[in-house]
C-alpha cells in the first residue's frame, strides 16, 4: 500500500492549498482554486483504495478534504500516534523535532508580518468609530469598600497609541491582547461590534515562502509517520488507534451540523438567572455586614468565618469544600447558588448566543486528544459541564431544540462503568446481577443496612457504588455524600461502607489489587482495547502523591474501555445516520455529552431509527455482562422522554 502524506492549508474556513509526500524529502503542492487538472490527480491518488493517507490532525485535514469532495478510503494520524503512545507534545513542529530532528517555522511566524499589517489596520478602524463613554467600573475591595473608576473612551486609547506608533510594522497585536486583558469589558464590545482581529494567512504572503512552508510540513508528517508507526506496533496500541480513528467522522460531523438553540429560551434564562444572582449577593452582603466579590475566594472566606459558617478565613471555599457546611449555615448555599448562576450565564446562556450561527446553531469543537482515558472534551462551550441534576442545568438543556420536523433523540450507556467492572473483575456478584437483569444499587443497599428496599438507603447506596468504584477515601466519600445532599453519615461510617462494599464485591477488590500491583511494577496500565496511561506516580515517595498514582491505575482500564465503547458506538451510528441520509432521511449526530450521544432525527422515521441505534450501541462489543442503552426522545435536549 502507497503511504502519502497530506497536510491542507486553509485561507479563513475556506480551503486554500493541499500537499502531499509519498517519499521524504519530495513534496508536492496544489492550489485548491488554480489547478483543476492538479486536483483532479490528488483527488484520484487520495481515494485509491491501495492508498494509505496518513494526517497530523485528521480532524482539520478531513474536514477540509470532504469540503472538496474528497474522501479517503484508508487514513490515520500521527496526532493521535502521539497521544496513544502518551507523548506530552502533539503539535507536528514538537513530534517532528524530537522524532525527526527536523526544526519547522511555527505557522505564527511565517504569517506574521501579514496579520500585523492586518491588525493595524483594524486598529486604525476601531480607534475611528464612534465609541460611547464606557460605564463606571466598580470593585469590592478587601475591606468591603468600593473603588469607582471611570475608563476613558477607547477612541482616545487607541488614538494616542496609534499616533505614537504610526510607522512601527510589528506589535499591535500584541497591543490588543494587553489592551483586552486590562479591559475586558471593553474589548469584548469592541471585538462584538468590530470582529476579532483578523488572522494572515499564506494567501497573504510571498508564494515562494508559503509553499516552503506548507510543504515542510506534508514532509515532516511523511517522515514522523516512518518514526511514530512501529512505535504504535511494538506498544500493541493498533487498537486503540483504530478506535480514535473509527470516531472521527461523527467529530466531524457533530461539528459541522451543529446542535438547534433556541434564542428566545436562552435570553428568557440569562435574565431570569442574573436576577437569581443579585438576589442572593443582596441576601450575602445583608447577612455579611459588608459589600462582597462573591469570585473572590479570600473575601468569601473571610466573611463566612465571620459568620461561623467556617471554622477558619483561610479555607478554601472550592465547591466540596462548602458542600460540608452548607447544610448548617444557609449562607453558603447562597455562595454557591449565586456562583452556579454565575456559571450559567458566563459560560452557557451568553456565549451560546454570541456562538450560535446564521442558522441558530451551535458548533462546539471537539478534542480527542486530551484526557487520559480517551474520552473526549468539548470547548466553545463546554457541554460536558452542564449542570445534570440541578433545575437550572435542566433549563440550559431545554434550550438545544430539534428542527421543524424533527426530534431528538438520546441514546445513554446504563451503568456502562460498573458492568466493565464486572467484566474486567469477573466479581461473581456483579456478574449475577448483571447477567440476570438485578439491580446493583439494591443489592449494595441490601448489604449495607439489610431489610426490605427503601428509597432513602438506596440513594446511600448509589453514593457508594460509583464513589468507591473509583477508589475514594472514606473522607473522599463522605465528601460525595454532602454533594449529593446526604449530610447524616461521618467519615467513620463512610469508611464501613466502603468495607462492606468490598465485602460485598470481594472479586473486584482482588482485582484493584492486581491492577496496584501491575502499576507499581510497570508504571503503566491499559483498558480492554490497551489504551495505555502511565502512572510514573505510584513511584513517588511521598504518599499523597503515590495513592493518587494508584487511584489513577485502578480508574484508566475502566474509564478507558467507557470511553472506547463511546467511540465504537459513535462510528457505527454514524455510518446508520449516514445511510438513512443516502435514502433522503434527516438523521444526524449532533452532540455527545459523557455517556450520551444524541441525533436529530425526522420525525417520521423515529420509531425505526431508535430501535436500530440502541441495536448498535448494545452489541457494539460483547462483554461478560451485557451492555444496556436508555433511549430518550423529545423536542429539545431538557424534556427527551424515556421509550422503548
Amino acid at each position: 500500500m502507497r503511504v502519502v502524506a497530506v497536510d491542507t492549508e486553509t485561507e479563513d474556513t475556506q480551503p486554500w492549498s493541499i500537499q502531499w509526500c509519498e517519499d521524504p524529502g519530495k513534496a508536492y503542492m496544489v492550489r485548491v482554486d488554480k489547478n483543476y487538472r492538479g486536483m483532479r490527480y490528488v483527488k484520484g491518488l487520495l481515494e485509491d483504495p491501495d492508498t494509505l493517507v496518513v494526517f497530523h490532525n485528521a480532524l482539520f485535514d478531513l474536514r477540509v478534504l470532504l469540503k472538496l469532495g474528497i474522501r479517503p478510503p484508508n487514513y490515520t494520524d500521527t496526532m493521535l500516534m502521539g497521544y496513544v503512545l502518551g507523548f506530552p507534545s502533539l503539535g507536528l513542529k514538537a513530534l517532528a523535532y524530537r522524532h525527526c530532528g527536523m526544526e519547522l517555522t511555527p505557522y505564527r511566524d511565517v504569517v506574521k508580518s501579514a496579520t500585523e499589517r492586518k491588525v493595524k489596520r483594524w486598529l486604525h478602524n476601531v480607534a475611528n468609530h464612534d465609541w460611547p463613554d464606557p460605564a463606571p467600573t466598580i470593585k469590592v475591595l478587601r475591606d468591603g469598600t468600593y473603588k469607582t473608576t471611570n475608563p476613558r473612551n477607547p477612541t482616545v486609547t487607541l488614538s494616542r497609541w496609534l499616533v505614537k506608533h504610526i510607522d512601527e510594522s510589528e506589535g499591535f497585536g500584541e497591543y490588543w491582547a494587553g489592551f483586552k486583558s486590562r479591559n475586558k469589558i471593553i474589548g469584548v464590545t469592541i471585538e462584538s461590534t468590530m470582529g476579532v482581529p483578523p488572522y494572515g494567512w499564506l494567501a497573504d504572503i510571498n508564494p515562494t515562502t508559503a509553499r516552503q512552508y506548507a510543504c515542510e510540513d506534508a514532509d515532516a508528517t511523511r517522515r514522523l509517520y516512518d518514526m511514530l508507526w512501529p512505535m504504535v506496533v511494538e506498544g500493541g496500541l493498533e487498537e486503540a488507534l483504530t478506535i480514535d480513528m473509527g470516531a472521527l467522522p461523527c467529530v466531524i460531523e457533530m461539528e459541522e451540523h451543529g446542535a438547534l438553540t433556541d434564542a428566545d429560551v436562552l435570553a428568557e434564562l440569562e435574565v431570569r438567572f442574573e436576577g437569581i444572582a443579585d438576589r442572593l449577593l443582596g441576601d450575602i452582603e445583608d447577612a455579611g455586614g459588608r459589600a462582597l466579590n462573591p469570585n473572590s475566594p479570600q473575601q468569601v472566606a473571610e466573611v463566612l468565618y465571620k459568620m461561623g459558617a467556617l471554622p477558619n478565613p483561610g479555607m478554601s471555599t472550592d465547591a466540596k469544600t462548602l458542600d460540608m457546611f452548607k447544610f448548617s449555615h444557609e449562607e453558603i448555599g447562597w455562595i454557591q447558588e449565586y456562583r452556579g448562576m454565575k456559571k450559567l450565564v458566563g459560560t452557557y446562556t451568553t456565549p451560546l448566543q454570541r456562538l450560535a450561527d446564521a442558522n441558530g446553531r451551535v458548533h462546539t469543537t471537539y478534542t480527542v486528544d486530551r484526557t487520559a482515558t480517551g474520552r473526549l472534551s468539548s470547548r466553545n462551550p463546554n457541554l460536558q459541564n452542564i449542570p445534570v441534576r440541578s433545575a437550572e442545568g435542566k433549563a440550559v438543556r431545554r434550550a438545544f431544540i430539534a428542527a421543524p420536523g424533527h426530534v431528538l433523540a438520546g441514546f445513554d450507556l446504563s451503568q456502562i462503568e460498573l458492568r466493565l467492572i464486572a467484566h474486567e473483575s469477573q466479581d461473581n456478584a456483579m456478574l449475577e446481577i448483571f447477567n440476570n437483569g438485578g439491580d446493583i444499587h439494591e443489592k449494595t443497599r441490601s448489604a449495607m443496612f439489610g431489610g426490605p428496599p427503601d428509597d432513602t438507603q438506596r440513594k446511600y447506596a448509589k453514593v457508594v457504588n460509583f464513589s468507591t468504584a473509583y477508589m475514594s477515601s472514606p473522607y473522599g466519600l463522605m465528601k460525595n455524600m454532602r454533594h449529593a445532599g446526604i449530610q447524616e453519615v461521618d467519615e467513620d461510617e463512610c469508611g464501613e461502607f466502603i468495607s462492606t462494599f468490598f465485602s460485598t464485591y470481594w472479586g473486584y477488590k482482588e482485582w484493584v489489587d492486581r491492577t496496584k500491583a501491575h502499576a507499581r511494577r510497570y508504571g503503566e496500565v491499559r483498558d480492554m482495547f490497551g489504551r495505555r496511561r502511565w502512572v510514573p506516580e505510584v513511584f513517588s515517595t511521598l504518599n499523597k502523591i503515590k495513592e493518587e498514582g494508584l487511584r489513577a491505575a485502578v480508574n484508566m482500564p475502566i474509564q478507558g474501555a467507557a470511553a472506547g465503547i463511546m467511540k465504537l458506538g459513535m462510528r457505527d451510528m454514524q455510518v446508520a445516520a449516514e445511510d438513512w441520509r443516502d435514502k433522503g432521511v434527516g438523521v444526524w449526530c449532533i452532540l455527545q455529552v459523557h455517556d450520551e450521544l444524541i441525533l436529530e432525527v425526522e420525525e417520521g422515521v423515529v420509531d425505526k431509527v431508535v430501535p436500530q441505534m440502541l441495536n448498535i450501541f448494545e452489541n457494539v462489543i460483547s462483554l461478560s455482562v451485557p451492555i444496556r442503552a436508555d433511549a430518550e426522545v423529545g423536542d429539545s435536549w431538557g424534556t427527551m422522554k424515556e421509550v422503548g
